[in-house]
């Protein structure tokens, strides 16, 4: 029977969890195939995919999450591919359940281009609870299927022709190149969608509250507001599609950022895990 699916896993020295990840993910892969990018890894990467049954591109320097994630998207020969991140936890029958939840929301939504799971913190601990709803709040709530405009690749599908269509990941962004990829996805008519239905479990190395600061600094410096000011004619709020200035976009945005962070607050402290 032909496959429908590839997952594609980058990893940048990710030997601490890959191998159960790994466990899990090709106990059902006679029906899939499985491509592993390493993006140029120095620790026992290399060994611990030589130890399963995956297909592994080597990339000599670190070129970044986007170029791995696109080195792998170029060998794929099936009708959908699957994305995950080598920091994550799956259950042995991930990917079987991301295509029928794909081609299932594909009788309804005829544009769908691609599918974010729910990406759930791996301890029920404060401190990763709070790193999951600050990084992937999108894919942490919703009780049904329903159309989103961004995407999360430690937990989501595509279709492989329309991946290709609108240029695969953006390589000059060294994060947020997923939720980027969402968002142009949509301004060119497709239809991105979430399902809670299939969840995947990420471990993470923040540690502290001011570790969770960094990476949100970090992720800050790196793309700022470079997508919600590329796609701000996609946002629901209408006054946001007619500020056309940065700099006043960035200060409108501030108190709603606010706004949103109360909000997550909330809903992490009364949330029953």
């Amino acid at each position: 029977m032909e496959k429908l699916l590839t997952v594609v896993m980058p990893v940048w020295n990710g030997e601490r969890t890959l191998r159960s990840l790994l466990e899990s993910l090709v106990a059902g892969a006679d029906d899939f195939d499985v491509i592993a990018v390493d993006d140029g890894s120095t620790d026992g990467t290399r060994r611990v995919l030589a130890e399963h049954r995956v297909t592994t591109i080597r990339l000599e320097k670190n070129g970044g999450i986007a170029k791995a994630r696109n080195c792998g998207i170029d060998a794929v020969r099936t009708r959908y591919v699957a994305f995950v991140d080598a920091d994550c936890a799956v259950e042995k029958d991930w990917a079987a359940k991301m295509v029928r939840e794909f081609e299932t929301l594909k009788q309804v939504y005829p544009r769908a281009a691609a599918v974010s799971g729910r990406v759930l913190p791996f301890r029920p601990h404060f401190i990763d609870r709070l790193a999951a709803y600050v990084e992937h709040w999108e894919y942490q709530h919703g009780a049904r299927a329903e159309e989103r405009m961004k995407l999360s690749t430690a937990n989501c599908i595509c279709d492989t022709q329309i991946l290709r269509e609108v240029g695969k990941f953006d390589e000059s962004l060294t994060v947020d190149e997923d939720r980027e990829l969402g968002l142009r996805m949509v301004s060119r008519g497709f239809q991105v969608l979430y399902s809670p239905s299939v969840s995947v479990w990420h471990r993470h190395n923040r540690k502290s509250l001011s570790d969770i600061l960094s990476h949100q600094f970090f992720w800050g410096e790196k793309t700022g507001l470079t997508n919600e000011w590329r796609y701000r004619e996609l946002r629901k709020l209408w006054f946001l599609r007619w500020i056309r200035h940065p700099a006043l976009y960035a200060a409108v945005v501030a108190p709603l950022a606010v706004i949103l962070t109360w909000r997550v607050v909330k809903r992490l402290l009364k949330h029953d895990w």
